[in-house]
């Protein structure tokens, strides 16, 4: 970026958001997952999957996913 008075700024990320060197918190990785999943699962599976996949060493069986899968 050049501002009015000439002077030159400059930023370089050098690991983005989400990788392993800068990975997202388990609240911002919620977000984001909502955010995509909602308008395809509506509210209440999204909500429900990403609920089951927080505790996934507390299902039985992992065909319990399927139904919460499926758009």
């Amino acid at each position: 970026v050049i501002t009015g008075g000439g002077k030159e700024l400059f930023h370089r990320t050098r690991h983005v958001r989400g990788t392993a060197a800068n990975p997202m918190t388990a609240g911002e990785l919620e977000a984001k997952v909502s955010e995509l999943m909602t308008p395809i699962l509506g509210d209440a599976r999204a909500r429900a999957l990403i609920d089951r996949v927080w505790h996934l060493e507390a299902l039985e069986n992992a065909r319990e996913l399927r139904p919460l899968l499926e758009a």
